[in-house]
């Protein structure tokens, strides 16, 4: 299995869509330095631009934003009409959004993400469709952070060997315990 997040998203998003008849499902992503909340194609377009993503909301704006502050899930079937509903992300989802179902992505208790899923085309949202999301929520946090992790890793042994290449005397690296 790759540890790419593109590959570890697509995979993610075609179970919810074979579990869910929903019309959209987006992953957030929490950026804690800014204390927002990307939608991951956005967060995507920002690693690779710079800056703050276009799609960017504080935490605990909507729906989404109050399950990624709580961490806990939540779901509502008339949209509009909650409190928390943030007609900002009917721009981000293409259209008017009359259901939505969030988890928060947890690892070592700290939120790392939401899982939403909006408009339900059959029935609406309950209990045991936040139960289940919530499981895929916790595999999805997994998949996240081993991605991210992986991605750091590879980033650093290009530092590495990039600072190798340029030095004119051979460089030894040593663990922590003095090990080559």
């Amino acid at each position: 299995a790759s540890l790419d997040l593109n590959t570890r998203h697509a995979i993610l998003m075609d179970e919810v869509h074979k579990q869910w008849k929903v019309e959209s499902a987006i992953l957030w992503l929490v950026n804690e330095a800014s204390q927002t909340l990307s939608p991951y194609f956005a967060a995507q377009q920002q690693s690779a631009n710079g800056g703050t993503p276009k799609h960017a909301f504080p935490l605990g704006r909507g729906l989404v934003g109050k399950v990624a502050q709580s961490g806990r899930a939540s779901f509502a079937n008339d949209a509009p009409h909650h409190p928390d509903y943030n007609a900002d992300i009917d721009k981000i989802t293409g259209g008017l959004i009359k259901s939505v179902a969030c988890a928060p992505l947890i690892v070592h208790e700290r939120v790392i993400g939401v899982l939403a899923l909006y408009n339900k085309e059959e029935g609406t949202f309950a209990e045991e469709d936040i139960k289940r999301l919530q499981g895929f929520a916790n595999l999805a946090a997994t998949a996240v952070l081993n991605a991210r992790l992986f991605a750091e890793s590879e980033q650093e042994r290009e530092i590495v060997r990039a600072t190798a290449e340029t030095l004119s005397q051979p460089l030894m690296i040593l663990s922590e315990n003095g090990e080559v």
